[in-house]
Formats: C-alpha cells, sequence, structure tokens
C-alpha cells in the first residue's frame, strides 16, 4: 500500500516538467482514513493546500517528520520567492532555496537508502488509467488503478484535470538529484506532468480495504496574510537549522 506519508512526499516535492498556466485559488483538504477489520473508518488525518497562483501553505493537523531530520507544522512554497519554508517550531522557520532543496533531497534519500523499512518508496507501482468517470463535487473525475508488481496491494484513485495549479518553479527542470520521488511507481508525474489531481481514492490490501481519502475544494480567495509570514516569525537558513540542532543534541 501507498502510505499517505509517500503519497504526500510525493504531491509536495516531485518535479516534472509542466505547463503552468493555471489560475485556481482557493482551499483543498485531503482527509485520510484507515479501515479495520469490520470496515470501520479510523485513525482519520488530513492536511490542507491553501493555493494563491503565487504560494502553497501545506499544513497538517499534527506535526510531520521530514525525512527524522526535523519536524514541520506546515510548508510554505513561495514560488515568488523561490524558496520552501518549514515551520519548525512556535515563530520559528527554516528557509530552504531550490539549490538548498536539491541538496536537501539528496540528504533525504541517502537516509531512506539506510532505512530498513523502505519498502514503500521501493515498492514498484504499475498504473491503468480506466474508462470509468464520475462527477466529484463539480468536477469531472477519472478511475485510475494502482497495482503493485510485488504483491496484492492496490489502490484506485479518481483524478480530474478540472483543477489547475501553478506549479511555478516546481516546473522548472531539477535533474537527477530528485530521481528517488519521481518514480513512475508514484502519483506524482500524473499529478504534475500530467496535471490530473486526486480527488478520492481506496486502497486496498489482500482484497481487503485498508484505508481511504477524500479531497474537499473550496475555490475561494485566500487573505494574503494565510500565505505570508507573519512579522514575528524567525527564519534560518537549513545550515543554521542543523548547526543549532547539533548543539541542542548536546
Amino acid at each position: 500500500m501507498m502510505r499517505k506519508t509517500v503519497f504526500i512526499l510525493a504531491l509536495l516535492l516531485s518535479v516534472f516538467t509542466v505547463k503552468a498556466a493555471a489560475q485556481f485559488e482557493g482551499k483543498i483538504t485531503y482527509t485520510f482514513y484507515e479501515t479495520n477489520d469490520n470496515g470501520d473508518r479510523q485513525d482519520e488525518d488530513a492536511f490542507t493546500a491553501f493555493i494563491t497562483p503565487q504560494r502553497i501553505l501545506l499544513q497538517g493537523e499534527d506535526a510531520f517528520d521530514v525525512g527524522s531530520l526535523f519536524m514541520t507544522d506546515g510548508l510554505l512554497i513561495r514560488l515568488d520567492k523561490k524558496d520552501f519554508v518549514f515551520f519548525t517550531d512556535k515563530n520559528k522557520a527554516m528557509s530552504i532555496s531550490k539549490s538548498g532543496i536539491t541538496s536537501f533531497i539528496n540528504m533525504f534519500s541517502d537516509i531512506h537508502s539506510k532505512q530498513n523499512d523502505t519498502d514503500e518508496i521501493e515498492k514498484d507501482f504499475t498504473f491503468t488509467q480506466t474508462n470509468e468517470t464520475k462527477t466529484i463535487g463539480s468536477y469531472n473525475a477519472t478511475k485510475f488503478i494502482f497495482q503493485s508488481k510485488e504483491d496484492d496491494d492496490k489502490a484506485a484513485i479518481w483524478m480530474t484535470r478540472d483543477i489547475d495549479i501553478n506549479w511555478g518553479m516546481l516546473a522548472e527542470p531539477w535533474g537527477d538529484s530528485v530521481a528517488f520521488l519521481t518514480q513512475k511507481n508514484l502519483p506524482s508525474g500524473l499529478i504534475l506532468q500530467e496535471g490530473w489531481l486526486p480527488l478520492q481514492g481506496t486502497f486496498y490490501k489482500d482484497g481487503e480495504t485498508e484505508g481511504e481519502f477524500s479531497a474537499q475544494v473550496e475555490p475561494k480567495d485566500i487573505k494574503k496574510e494565510k500565505v505570508h509570514l507573519a512579522p514575528d516569525v524567525t527564519v534560518t537558513s537549513l545550515s543554521e537549522y542543523l548547526f543549532q540542532h547539533m548543539r541542542d543534541q548536546q
């Protein structure tokens, strides 16, 4: 099963060459559920994307562990400044440039290559676009089937091309440094290269439902202060953050 953490990472950090012609502005909330043996939903989790033409803010209900290096309460992608801002603590944030994020992704990749539990990254999936369509909210959606080559794990994901998002610098070439995130077995290629956006999905293991997710899309004007840093937020660089982190561990 492609766990939600892999799905979120693919959504946030994968990069392909795409046409940045979107004008969508609004709020998209993804809600994830695990399913128990009785078919009941449990362990609900969610994250929300606040999207404007120049900035994308992603916030979860809980702090997110980034590569076992630090915890973040959210990620602000500033397309106008070409950087990524991770909120690391109350009134504290870390800014990483495009070149910095490339180095960071390489470091993240090295860490995962050394971990024992990398099955979710390495598992090879194929996907098929079906002829099944339906309307989700006001959007036309098409069903895709993701199938593991190793076992019976699969996912049925409904995607739409009716929501165009300006990915800005994410559309620029980033080279081979992000290859581990741009594998064909992850849905990132469909999202950023083909323009598909997931709206709904079900994950299956051994023929049984293991989890589900759904997206609530709200086109709306996003207030400027929502996607800008508050005056009391202290912003550091990645090197400054890591240096201070090492000092705190001593």
